[in-house]
């Protein structure tokens, strides 16, 4: 009896080792099944980027299978909002090249903001990517040192009276200017006639910067040349504004990255030797245009 069980046994091992041996079977997951997160990035505009006005964020997200969606939010990191998250909304996505696009309006407060973007794909498994931005909607303050007499009716003897150079200098401050501001002045002579072509422009620092615009006598119609010819034989007052920007720029499209490269502008400005005096500058106490006497 124990042979005939060790004969069955055997036999049914060898059915079953053979049966297995003649049948084939696959077992997959099959392409539907999605087993990784999605990938997410923010490729516009660059990290610490410092943007005014509303602005667009934009980036590229992939999925093994479906992307859902990209769920875009910012949140402050410095001023009065510090620590409160502005829900922004999902992005608009373009299935054919993966990239996302959306646009912000521009936050009512300066500072930091980190962005969040979170892709989801239709298994709902999330990938979020952080990036900080610098919103800076307010233009920079400008403090003339020289030349320090302001544009109203004084008589010739205060004005700021010039040689061979024209010199500017003085002091500047915004809260996010950390590149430096750019200086722009245009002249103009006792009619509001507009001398130069183009304004003259430096970049200058924040602390007691100095503009120079020396005459050049191996350089024809420059600024001196055109002064000069204005003023003739005579003692000439001349006006000029000046404008400051800082490097807030603006980051509307993603396809023309080196556009809206105009800072916050100022052509408001303090004198220095009145700022111990009572300046309203609410109430437009400040001075667009200043002039002063060249002898040539």
């Amino acid at each position: 009896m124990k042979a005939v069980k060790n004969s069955l046994a055997g036999f049914i091992l060898f059915v079953l080792i053979a049966s297995g041996s003649m049948i084939t079977c696959e077992i997959g997951l099959g392409n539907s099944v999605d087993t990784k997160p999605p990938t997410v990035s923010i490729t516009y505009p660059d990290s610490l980027s410092v943007i005014r006005g509303d602005f667009v964020i934009a980036g590229t997200a992939v999925d093994e299978t479906a992307l859902d969606f990209v769920e875009v939010s910012i949140t402050a990191k410095t001023g009065v909002d510090t620590g409160r998250t502005f829900p922004i909304g999902n992005a608009t996505i373009d299935r054919t090249t993966n990239k996302w696009t959306i646009s912000v309006p521009a936050p009512a407060a300066d500072g930091e903001y980190d962005v969040t973007a979170i892709a989801v794909d239709n298994a709902n498994r999330r990938t979020p990517i952080f990036r900080s931005f610098i919103i800076d909607n307010t233009p920079p303050v400008l403090v003339l040192q020289r030349p320090s007499t302001r544009g109203n009716n004084i008589t010739s003897d205060l004005f700021d009276p010039f040689g061979s150079e024209l010199k500017f200098n003085g002091n500047w401050w915004d809260a996010n200017g950390n590149k430096g501001c750019v200086l722009s002045v245009n002249f103009f002579d006792k009619d509001g006639v507009l001398i130069n072509d183009a304004p003259y422009t430096k970049t200058v620092p924040t602390q007691n910067w100095d503009f120079t615009i020396a005459d050049d006598p191996n350089v024809d119609d420059e600024i001196w040349d055109l002064l000069a010819a204005k003023a003739g034989d005579n003692v000439e007052p001349f006006w000029y504004t000046i404008t400051l920007a800082d490097n807030a720029y603006e980051y509307k499209d993603p396809s023309q990255p080196d556009a809206g490269k105009t800072g916050n502008a100022t052509k408001h400005y303090y004198l220095y030797n009145e700022l111990s005096g009572t300046v309203n500058y609410a109430a437009g106490e400040n001075y667009p245009l200043l002039q002063f006497i060249i002898y040539c």
